[in-house]
């Protein structure tokens, strides 16, 4: 169990951009951080910079880098799902696998998800889970979690050393939330992946 945070360290969470209507949940967020970093490496400096990552934004053009939005754009994928974190991860893969398999950058990887396909429209482009993760996500340990896996993972993605988390084949290029019944379909967590569309 995460050492509780002190009333001056959730004023200084507040500031960085956690909402203060969700300061209630704010230990699920902190414990989820606690648990994917393991207690004795966690850093709260770290944790601020994680906060500030995912703080309410208005505009998809104040987000932090576009790393940051593969995650804000993960974490969207998942909101509704009952297994975020490997979720979250399955999704990372199959980003991945994109980028290697066909050869071009991340952002032309993750540019077909929901929350930052345009053509999707107001009602999946940049959604307000996505501009506000926090509101969504707090009251959940697990999808607090997902957050946190989808913020370590846009890490990796922006330092260039990103590896496979999954049992995901390098093959599977695309990711559905029913099934398709579609050849080489398999199932990882709450998604149907597919070699082709």
């Amino acid at each position: 169990m995460a050492t509780p945070l002190t009333a001056d360290q959730i004023e200084q969470v507040i500031a960085a951009g956690y909402p203060r209507s969700k300061k209630s949940n704010i230990d699920n967020v902190w414990q989820a951080f606690n648990d994917e970093y393991n207690y004795w490496i966690v850093n709260f400096e770290n944790f601020l910079y994680f906060i500030k990552t995912f703080k309410t934004i208005s505009e998809p053009s104040e987000c932090p880098s576009k790393a940051s939005a593969y995650a804000h754009a993960v974490y969207f994928e998942v909101s509704d799902t009952k297994q975020r974190p490997l979720n979250c991860d399955a999704i990372f893969d199959c980003m991945y696998n994109r980028k290697v398999g066909w050869n071009i950058s991340w952002d032309e990887a993750f540019s077909s998800l929901d929350g930052l396909n345009e053509k999707k429209g107001a009602l999946y482009y940049w959604h307000n889970i996505m501009k506000d993760p926090f509101s969504d996500c707090s009251w959940s340990l697990n999808a607090c979690q997902a957050l946190v896996r989808a913020y370590n993972n846009c890490l990796r993605v922006q330092d260039n050393s990103y590896k496979r988390l999954t049992s995901l084949g390098s093959n599977y290029y695309f990711f559905s939330g029913n099934k398709t019944s579609k050849p080489g379909e398999i199932q990882l967590g709450d998604f149907y992946f597919i070699p082709e569309f």
